[in-house]
């Protein structure tokens, strides 16, 4: 869990005048997200399925469609 280091320190780094909560919180989600896909080993997904660990929640179609969401969250 420590990919949301990189968020963290980029805000103490910045200030927040430049990195706001809105953004320091989703970044951090964002961070962990990819990580999630550990839940397939609890529902018998195998390790080397297309959703299992380091699968679709570690491509770049997957990273696409969370930087799209991201922006059209923050710029709100």
């Amino acid at each position: 869990m420590t990919h949301v280091a990189v968020p963290l320190v980029l805000r103490m780094g910045f200030g927040k005048a430049k990195v706001s909560n809105r953004l320091v919180i989703l970044a951090c989600i964002a961070a962990i997200l990819p990580d999630v896909d550990v839940i397939a080993f609890k529902l018998g997904i195998p390790y080397a399925s297309a959703f299992g660990h380091r699968g679709f929640s570690h491509s770049l179609l997957s990273a696409v469609i969370v930087g799209l969401f991201a922006s059209s969250t923050l710029a709100i």
